[in-house]
């Protein structure tokens, strides 16, 4: 009786199996999981070649884990079976009381030493153009004692001081001694690996003492949103942590700006529309582009140019007091020719803005500068 059992209980789980397989393949699906904020595999093209290549059935494997039916649910039931058996990492997240903090375990120095290589390029072919590095760290770094005990933890300060050893002529402005001092307010989102508002805030102020830049005051934080969760809750997917606030902060020396986005002329740099989509954190600047123009109709003969990541998304809006104009380029999605566009827009300083994380591991930043 028990082998008749157990021959019912693997027929089953084979058909489960099976059908799953075959539902994945034959149902439609759509290509980008708004859930996830990402694009889901493609089926890889089968071919004499691909047979020989060894990562064709691990893409195959991909596919299926993308496309299986209720991959969410079943996810979902994964996250909660781990946290019930007392594991704190999830998804590649750890779940602590700060909300979730994204796992980092090894980086890439090459990476790191290519990116500050085509950072002292740049600074030796623009001379007069008055040239920083704004390495913004992760939360695993100023939330670290918050981690499982033994977790694997990249050193983020020694590779801030590799970074300091390879810009011999660029100066590195490394905030996270002052985003330590004011780590007891929520400086990252709960449910998303990039700094808020209020993380902006703390990282700005450190600037400005870094320039002799005036201080904003009157400092005022308003929500336009309490339902964002961020690529983390994807990860994971399942409530261990409440929704973040996407908040806009208002000061009394804030100007007038004019935004440019693909020929688009905005008097903002918010996009509401961007808050009922999933991915709310593209309410900053309307998300990422190549090349976004700011104009602030002011009058302190700085013009900056900013090559960035996402992060730096959400601290422009604190730069455009000390500036006349901000040139915005992502080089991950900027084709253009760099020389003529510096000339052309008299620009009079240049600020890299990284989160390290993005800084060890993008290869955009030295494939555009050389």
């Amino acid at each position: 009786m028990k082998k008749v059992y157990a021959i019912i209980l693997s027929s089953l789980f084979c058909a489960v199996i099976v059908l799953g397989a075959a539902l994945t393949v034959f149902l439609e699906k759509p290509d980008f999981s708004e859930e996830e904020n990402r694009y889901l595999a493609d089926f890889p093209r089968l071919s004499s070649f691909s047979l020989e290549n060894s990562d064709y059935f691990d893409k195959v494997e991909t596919f299926l884990s993308d496309r299986f039916p209720m991959r969410k649910e079943l996810v979902s039931a994964r996250s909660l079976l781990l946290y019930l058996s007392g594991n704190r990492e999830i998804g590649g997240a750890y779940v602590t009381e700060k909300g979730y903090i994204e796992r980092w375990s090894e980086y890439d120095e090459k990476n790191v030493i290519d990116n500050c290589r085509a950072i002292e390029k740049f600074c030796t072919e623009n001379e007069n153009i008055n040239t920083e590095a704004l390495i913004i760290p992760t939360a695993a770094r100023i939330y670290k004692e918050l981690l499982p005990s033994g977790a694997p933890n990249v050193d983020q300060d020694m590779i801030y001081e590799n970074i300091e050893t390879y810009l011999e002529n660029v100066r590195l402005i490394n905030p996270t001694e002052y985003m330590l001092a004011s780590k007891q307010e929520q400086l990252f989102y709960k449910t998303d690996p990039h700094i808020n508002t209020r993380g902006a805030a703390a990282i700005y102020k450190y600037f400005c003492s870094k320039h002799g830049f005036e201080l904003p005051q009157n400092l005022t934080y308003t929500a336009v949103s309490d339902t964002f969760y961020g690529t983390l809750d994807s990860k994971v997917l399942y409530d261990f942590s409440s929704p973040d606030d996407i908040e806009i902060c208002r000061y009394n020396m804030m100007p007038t700006v004019h935004a440019v986005t693909r020929g688009i002329d905005r008097n903002t740099l918010y996009d509401n529309e961007k808050l009922s989509q999933k991915d709310k954190y593209s309410y900053f600047l309307g998300g990422n582009y190549g090349e976004i123009t700011i104009s602030t109709y002011g009058s302190t003969g700085r013009n900056l140019l900013v090559f960035k990541d996402s992060f730096a998304n959400v601290l422009v809006p604190y730069l455009i007091k000390d500036y006349d104009t901000i040139h915005l380029i992502d080089p991950r999605y900027y084709y253009y020719d760099l020389d003529t566009y510096i000339q052309t827009e008299d620009i009079t300083d240049c600020l890299f803005i990284y989160n390290i994380k993005n800084f060890s591991t993008d290869s955009s930043l030295y494939e555009l500068l050389g």
